[in-house]
């Protein structure tokens, strides 16, 4: 390379130093944002990239992607970080959860009436729930029968019965309670049949928001570390890890490869044939939005790699081969030539 193409490449390297150094990396931003933002208005988002396109990145990097231990280990650390932060020893619930919105969803909750029902009928229709109603009946007739609140003393049915049990039929009570719970078991469907309108009277609305304002009532004041208290980090952690086994199964499946499809269909459709200044306008980017965040962020990276030296070095190795290339000797040659001939 000659000495006066070795001068350019100098020179280029200092001018371009200066424009990402500085007020000048703030104006060159400024200029290649805008520069962008006009660009995209006439440019359609199926101009760029098609749907075949995304999906091939959901299957690359969201169903096939194989995710890192170290991804795991860091959600469950940061996950405790936040369980065990002092901020929730000051910090109550209602200043996390605004009363009123929970009011907004204690209201949407309570309008579920059609929700409530099918809840109601699933819970009816299972067995294990049969079961359960058979065991506390039982349980508790046995208790109004044999027990006393708070040691005193029982009536004369209660003595007479424990002294049958005692005496003549040792294990009367247990035996009692098998008994009921079969018979109550083995006539469940009966005692339920008419339940599911009786659950929805005794849950009706009114009752339900009282419920939940009476929760709320007793935890709204208190810490979040007070109302987490049964909840363990350790519970944490198993959490963040069935979590993360749940997704790598649940993206394995062709029920998410179906709905992200879908989802991406929609997406072209709304958006395939609108310019992409409308697209990040709906997205509430804006020019000035880009503009600041690229000087926060890129304006440290730019310093400290100028201040290292990496800047320049990079600078002069992407600009070097073109000082180096036939086409720039070819130019200075006519250019020296045109020069003498003058």
């Amino acid at each position: 390379m000659s000495d006066l193409a070795d001068r350019l490449l100098d020179a280029h390297v200092a001018h371009e130093l200066s424009r990402l150094t500085g007020d000048g990396l703030s104006a060159l931003i400024g200029d290649k944002v805008a520069a962008a933002f006009r660009w995209m208005d006439d440019v359609t988002v199926n101009d760029i990239v098609t749907r075949e396109q995304i999906l091939g990145v959901i299957r690359r990097y969201v169903i096939d992607f194989k995710v890192s231990g170290g991804i795991t280990e860091l959600a469950g650390q940061m996950s405790n970080v936040v369980f065990s932060s002092q901020a929730n020893a000051t910090t109550r619930v209602s200043q996390v959860l605004e009363p009123t919105s929970y009011a907004e969803f204690a209201d949407k909750v309570v309008s579920l009436t059609d929700v409530r029902r099918e809840l109601i009928r699933s819970v009816l229709k299972s067995p294990a729930f049969g079961t359960l109603v058979s065991r506390v009946l039982s349980s508790t007739v046995v208790d109004l029968l044999f027990r006393t609140d708070d040691g005193r003393p029982g009536s004369r049915l209660k003595d007479l019965l424990r002294v049958l049990g005692d005496r003549v039929l040792p294990g009367f009570e247990g035996l009692l309670e098998s008994v009921l719970s079969n018979y109550v078991e083995a006539h469940a469907s009966r005692f339920l049949k008419d339940s599911e309108e009786r659950l929805l009277l005794a849950l009706d609305p009114e009752w339900v928001r009282q419920m939940a304002d009476e929760i709320w009532d007793a935890v709204a004041d208190q810490p979040l570390v007070d109302a987490v208290s049964t909840f363990t980090p350790r519970d944490l952690e198993d959490f963040v890890v069935l979590g993360y086994e749940f997704w790598l199964k649940f993206r394995k499946s062709a029920y998410f490869l179906a709905v992200s499809t879908d989802v991406v269909d929609e997406w072209f459709r709304k958006y395939g044939g609108d310019s992409l200044y409308a697209v990040v306008q709906d997205m509430g980017v804006t020019e000035r939005m880009v503009s600041d965040e690229l000087r926060i962020f890129l304006g440290p990276i730019v310093l400290h790699a100028a201040s290292t030296g990496v800047l320049a070095k990079q600078l002069r190795a992407h600009l070097e081969p073109f000082y180096r290339s036939a086409a720039i000797e070819r130019v200075l040659v006519e250019w020296a030539s045109s020069r003498k001939s003058t």
